[in-house]
């Protein structure tokens, strides 16, 4: 089998039920690997539809005629003769009130080996009515069997009272990690977590990382809402660093950095700068696969900040391994800085792109963005870093460069002079003056006032920049003041 990606949680337990229905082993379906949850789930439903409309005429027929029968008569003969697989086709004939009334008289044990034989949707309404104690004894059962798929399939459906007994009798909090995994509804999730106290919860979660569940416990936090999500991802962020690398190369290993991702986004921030320092993050295929998954999940706007409490070596890291996976994903990731109002870590991470890089960002669409450089250029200006955005600008395309010489002699030219301070620090002359050249010269009676102002010294630097770059006779009318 040739390697490939791992499919995301949901279709890794979808493959799992399907798996189990079928009697067939996982491999023997990765065929279906790359089909998705959504539709593998619509085919394992399907299958057991068809199994159980089969015959279903003549169960019907079965159920009418057992209405002649005492129900205690009843629960003695599905355990003698019908057997668990004829009770559970019955008992989704039934009305739901006669089946409790019958199914409330039948042992623990007969209940767990009737359960992979009935359909969940018709006994959904059977179960919520139970005694708790029922429940948790044919649960505890097919806990004995490790059967979590079947308990998954009905635990979404157990009154209150039912989940906290089982919970309580459950000692392994890993298997609680197993049966959330392969939950039918996922949707019910958050209401039974808020079911169990929080020191059962933060037990719960402490079982993936010690016991090496990770993609269990990820798949907790990736299903509940947002509330919940946030104090299980910091239940799992307080786990000590060897334990945390642990998660990084799961992640890793194992496509799982959108749960990941996910969960930072609600974790407590003063988290962050453990998680993003940890020695396992700084490998550039692990922040390049980090950063891919956050781009075709639709996460960089998630994934973003979390580079402002990295280290600075780290952040070289990120940077270069961001911009290796291509101008799409470099493109993605500016409109993410732009959407999020995060251009300060964007500027940050800049800093550390080698030529090459830069060129491949000043070259991208956006940079010709009017909207999108108004954004940029304020927030250079604002934190003090207009100088290595003139290393930008020199290497734009001469839209982006036209835009950003327009957005300079807005507000009376104000922006400008802080441009022209910055140029002066880094002698940045030379980006300047092509980005007023790509203006017309109409426009330039701004720029004539402020560069009329500058020193003596500075006006000479700009002059000798724009002749090196062969400008200068292009500008010269409009900034000497002698234009027609």
């Amino acid at each position: 089998m040739t390697e490939q990606a791992l499919p995301d949680l949901e279709t890794r337990a979808e493959l799992a039920k399907l798996s189990a229905l079928l009697d067939l082993s996982e491999d023997q379906l990765t065929g279906l690997r790359g089909s998705g949850a959504a539709n593998i789930r619509r085919l394992r439903r399907r299958i057991l539809q068809s199994a159980f409309e089969d015959r279903r005429d003549r169960f019907a027929r079965l159920e009418r005629l057992t209405r002649l029968l005492p129900k205690a008569m009843l629960a003695r003969l599905a355990e003698s003769a019908f057997g668990p697989l004829l009770s559970g086709r019955l008992v989704g004939e039934m009305n739901a009130i006669r089946a409790f009334k019958i199914a409330k008289r039948l042992p623990p044990g007969f209940l767990a080996d009737t359960a992979m034989h009935v359909d969940p949707d018709k006994v959904r309404p059977i179960i919520r009515r139970l005694p708790a104690e029922l429940i948790r004894d044919a649960a505890l059962i097919l806990v004995e069997r490790k059967d979590y798929i079947t308990l998954g399939r009905f635990a979404d459906a157990l009154s209150a009272p039912a989940i906290r007994a089982v919970v309580a009798a459950v000692d392994d909090d890993a298997v609680l990690l197993h049966i959330a995994f392969y939950m039918e509804e996922k949707a019910q999730l958050s209401r039974i977590l808020r079911m169990i106290d929080n020191d059962r919860v933060a037990r719960i979660m402490r079982a993936g990382t010690e016991q090496n569940l990770w993609p269990e416990a990820l798949s907790v936090i990736d299903n509940v809402d947002d509330d919940l999500r946030g104090r299980l991802a910091n239940i799992m962020a307080e786990q000590d660093e060897a334990t945390l690398n642990g998660l990084v190369g799961v992640a890793h290993a194992q496509n799982l950095w959108g749960p990941v991702l996910r969960g930072m986004a609600r974790m407590n921030p003063k988290y962050h700068r453990k998680i993003v320092n940890l020695p396992a993050v700084r490998d550039e295929t692990v922040l390049g696969d980090l950063v891919n998954t956050a781009y075709r999940e639709g996460l960089l706007e998630a994934a973003l900040p979390l580079a402002r409490p990295m280290r600075r070596e780290w952040q070289r890291v990120v940077a270069h391994a961001a911009l290796a996976q291509g101008p799409e994903v470099a493109e993605a990731a500016m409109w993410a800085a732009h959407n999020a109002d995060q251009w300060d870590v964007a500027i940050d991470l800049f800093e550390y792109t080698d030529d090459a890089e830069r060129d491949m960002i000043a070259r991208l669409p956006i940079a010709a963005n009017k909207h999108v450089l108004e954004s940029l250029i304020a927030t250079a200006a604002r934190t003090g870093r207009l100088g290595l955005l003139l290393d930008f600008v020199e290497r734009m395309e001469t839209a982006g460069q036209r835009s950003a010489a327009q957005i300079s002699l807005a507000n009376d030219g104000d922006l400008l002079e802080s441009i022209l301070d910055a140029a002066r620090d880094t002698g940045g002359w030379a980006a300047v003056a092509v980005a007023l050249s790509s203006v017309e010269a109409d426009d330039l009676g701004q720029a004539g006032e402020v560069y009329r102002r500058q020193s003596a010294d500075d006006q000479a630097a700009f002059q000798a920049a724009a002749r090196d770059r062969g400008v200068w006779d292009q500008l010269a009318p409009a900034l000497e003041g002698t234009a027609a």
